[in-house]
């Protein structure tokens, strides 16, 4: 299998309705704002001030959020997403991970996993699935036999980044923790 390269560019696009996220890298309930790197340094006091590692945790907390739902049902991950672009919100948000190759953040096998899983999320066809807002459009697109290995590989990279996800959540917990 062909290593994907790191993606160097940065492309926030805009963010569903986030009532059901609020909380999360920076969601607000009920805005709209952007998704990705853009809303996970905003969570930072002072972004101008962020270290790399810092930002890379943030990101790496989305990412994380992203990968969590890509293992769920169908129904639940509509629910996570509030129902608006799910399909194609989760593959992009997904491809993101691109950001974190080369971050310190994962051991080689982490990132050879990583990886192969961005490399079969590339190809899902978000674009000749339903789109839009409301539940029938949105859950529709899950169902599209394209995700059905995706959330399996979900769980899978889960497993593979319990300790990279353990070690973020601490980060993030003494960054919150700090004067």
């Amino acid at each position: 299998m062909a290593a994907v390269p790191p993606n160097n560019s940065f492309n926030p696009n805009p963010l569903r309705s986030t009532n059901n996220m609020a909380g999360r890298a920076c969601h607000v309930a009920g805005s709209t704002t952007q998704v990705g790197l853009t809303q996970a340094l905003g969570r930072m006091s002072d972004p101008q001030q962020a270290s790399a590692l810092e930002a890379s945790h943030l990101a790496y907390d989305v990412f994380i959020f992203t990968v969590e739902t890509l293992s769920r049902s169908p129904e639940d991950q509509c629910e996570a997403m509030g129902n608006y672009n799910t399909a194609w919100e989760l593959r992009d948000d997904a491809l993101a991970g691109h950001y974190l190759i080369g971050s310190g953040l994962f051991t080689e096998q982490q990132q050879s996993a990583v990886l192969a899983f961005l490399a079969a999320v590339h190809p899902v066809p978000v674009n000749d699935m339903p789109a839009g807002s409301g539940r029938a459009p949105n859950l529709t697109a899950m169902q599209h036999p394209a995700w059905e290995p995706i959330r399996s590989l979900s769980r899978d990279l889960l497993a593979v980044l319990a300790s990279a996800t353990e070690a973020n959540r601490a980060f993030l917990a003494a960054q919150a923790n700090a004067p």
